[in-house]
């Protein structure tokens, strides 16, 4: 799964406005990934074509990264250890 990423340098031409399921348009006339949504393959040929057709570049589809599981602390092996 990928997520849409739009850069600071958006100028507002509305290429990508038509995707309104990943994609709106702010107060300020700019687009704005919506937060939170992850883009299906469904609508992935689409939105490499709006990526693609983007006059600044600004449009990205950024593939989801992992994170690494959060190794739990245990406070007593911890305390155990500093006072040997």
């Amino acid at each position: 799964m990928k997520r849409v990423i739009i850069g600071e340098k958006c100028i507002g031409c509305g290429i990508c406005l038509h995707n309104k399921k990943y994609i709106e348009e702010t107060t300020d006339g700019i687009a704005r990934a919506i937060p939170g949504m992850m883009v299906t393959d469904k609508d992935l040929p689409d939105l490499e074509e709006i990526e693609r057709i983007c006059p600044i570049h600004e449009l990205h589809l950024s593939p989801l990264k992992r994170k690494p599981p959060i190794r739990a602390s245990f406070p007593n092996q911890r305390n155990a250890f500093w006072k040997k």
